[in-house]
């Protein structure tokens, strides 16, 4: 992160070390692009003090290397980009996990076996667009009873968001469990993984619904999505900062199996 990243420039320079730096957060983004998205953006402004200050740069997505090319930060050949990965399961091995984790999820979260659930791990900040969940989860649930969106994850907006949960007119259809540990559990039991927020650079959690062959419905132009995302074809990308169309795609889903199984088979392999 970021202030690992100065303290430990600082004492690599000072023992003469050679620095790897690894990108996981947003300093290198425009400021502006940065507030809209609603990220924390104080302390990136003075990465600018700290050029070419690495011996290389790894990033994780093309917007990032993009911007460090195009302000004069590093020279290509100090710039890598190696995107995240996760284990893949065997195939048979996800089918038992979805059998196992039915009936269990009755117990631990208060999920019907019958339950349609559709899924986002998720820090409970704004960045994260959780009011775009709430909206669509009214349509949602209005057109499929048996949809329940669970939003799991710890954050500054946890308290704001479970009272908005608790509101009549959802129905007991959105659950906020905090954080969460057991991610298999909760990808072994989601029909549909869910993820409008507004930043990101390349989701974990994402993967981790791709190899549990859960069809995703993400944002579009956020992290590294369109670099292996096809909309249509492996997930669904939509637009964050509109709340059009995603509900719609949520029903669809819900109701369309054969265009979830498809989806859903394209990400394994992706």
């Amino acid at each position: 992160n970021f202030n690992a990243h100065l303290w430990g420039l600082a004492a690599a320079k000072l023992a003469g070390a050679r620095v790897i730096e690894h990108v996981h957060d947003m300093r290198y983004m425009p400021l502006a692009e940065l507030r809209k998205r609603r990220g924390v953006h104080a302390q990136f402004r003075f990465i600018r003090f700290f050029k070419n200050r690495s011996d290389r740069v790894l990033v994780l997505t093309r917007q990032n290397e993009t911007y460090l090319l195009e302000n004069h930060f590093y020279p290509p050949e100090k710039i890598r980009q190696a995107r995240n990965g996760v284990p893949l399961p065997e195939p048979a091995k996800i089918e038992q996990a979805r059998a196992e984790v039915r009936d269990a999820a009755l117990h631990r979260l208060g999920i019907a076996p019958w339950a349609r659930v559709i899924l986002t791990p998720a820090r409970l900040a704004p960045e994260k667009n959780i009011d775009l969940i709430f909206e669509a989860a009214l349509t949602v649930i209005r057109e499929v009873p048996e949809a329940v969106f669970v939003i799991a994850g710890d954050g500054p907006l946890l308290e704001e968001f479970e009272k908005k949960a608790a509101d009549g007119k959802f129905k007991s259809g959105v659950r906020l469990p905090g954080f969460f540990p057991d991610t298999a559990f909760l990808m072994a039991r989601a029909d549909i993984f869910f993820l409008p927020s507004f930043l990101e650079l390349h989701s974990i959690a994402l993967l981790e619904a791709m190899s549990m062959k859960v069809p995703a419905v993400i944002s579009a132009g956020v992290g590294c999505h369109e670099e292996f995302i096809h909309s249509g074809q492996n997930g669904i990308l939509l637009d964050p900062f509109s709340s059009q169309g995603w509900a719609e795609a949520l029903v669809r889903l819900l109701q369309d199996e054969p265009l979830r199984h498809t989806l859903a088979e394209n990400a394994f392999r992706t």
